[in-house]
């Protein structure tokens, strides 16, 4: 991905020309979603040092960590050009069109890269005044443009509108910018901040950014309390899990987990405090009493898969 975003960005940063930005170019650089759109705000340990826990670590929890950092690591890499276009005056301007470049990727002799924002009237049922369609492209010096970056978005401002951004990584490699161990197909990030709690889905088809093929849900209360959902597929060993946790602010929560693999399923539901240490493994009669209702998932609450 850095192969895409990183040297792309140099390249409008080599090839900008002075100028500056009117307040309706504002406007249409709002409909692009900035890092904190899209990241996962998963709680800290408040303890920087494990403590000794007495029924043991919460260890699938501390993998939602991680697995939180990693995800807001990818999504860095893919706005590393959407970020750079934000201080760059278009080439074009038209009354609902935005136009910069095309421009030439000085780290890929032979590859240049244009970047378009349309605004239109959004469809008679949407909730928002003001849609967007955004596309960042490339090519071949003569050849036709393909599509590196796509997206939409609805609302009139960065702040509290929705949207989709697509990654294509055989853009990539047929453009020649990719690294190696890219991966193919399409990642898709959906997200939503026109309510509390905000909302977060991503798919990735194909292996690569450090992780296995998965999809993962992201819902974030303005207390700092949340829910993060993720699936992880690995097609090596046969397995499957689904990992939906449920935590407060100070760290402390729930978390289901489904595991399976061709011979067997088994589930595992926990509960742990703010220093991740479980405070039970979960019975499935007691575990309402356990956890205390406050933490355990709202009646008919459901996740699309």
């Amino acid at each position: 991905m850095r192969s895409v975003c990183s040297a792309a960005a140099l390249v409008f940063l080599a090839s900008a020309a002075c100028g500056t930005l009117s307040n309706e170019d504002i406007a249409f650089l709002s409909a692009l979603p900035r890092k904190s759109d899209l990241h996962v705000q998963v709680p800290v340990q408040s303890s920087s040092t494990q403590p000794a826990c007495a029924i043991g670590d919460a260890a699938d929890w501390r993998k939602a960590k991680d697995r939180g950092d990693q995800i807001n690591s990818a999504v860095d890499g893919v706005l590393a050009l959407v970020d750079v276009v934000r201080a760059i005056p278009p080439t074009q301007r038209k009354t609902d069109l935005r136009v910069w470049g095309p421009f030439a990727d000085q780290q890929h002799p032979g590859v240049e890269y244009q970047v378009n924002i349309l605004r239109f009237p959004p469809p008679p049922d949407a909730k928002e005044s003001l849609a967007y369609l955004y596309s960042f492209e490339g090519r071949r010096t003569g050849g036709p443009f393909q599509t590196v970056i796509d997206g939409f978005f609805l609302g009139g401002q960065a702040k509290g509108g929705q949207g989709e951004i697509d990654l294509h990584f055989d853009s990539a490699y047929a453009l020649g910018t990719n690294k190696p161990d890219d991966p193919h197909g399409d990642m898709v990030i959906r997200y939503d901040e026109t309510s509390d709690p905000r909302t977060v889905q991503l798919n990735l088809g194909q292996g690569g950014l450090a992780l296995d093929p998965f999809d993962y849900f992201y819902a974030g209360y303005s207390n700092g309390s949340g829910r993060f959902d993720y699936v992880l597929n690995d097609a090596t060993r046969g397995t499957h899990e689904v990992i939906s946790a449920f935590f407060k602010a100070n760290g402390s929560g729930t978390a289901n987990i489904t595991f399976r693999t061709p011979l067997l399923t088994t589930q595992v539901d926990e509960c742990w405090d703010e220093l991740a240490c479980l405070t039970f493994v979960r019975d499935p009669l007691s575990v309402t009493k356990l956890c205390g209702a406050d933490l355990v998932r709202p009646a008919g609450e459901q996740v699309d898969r």
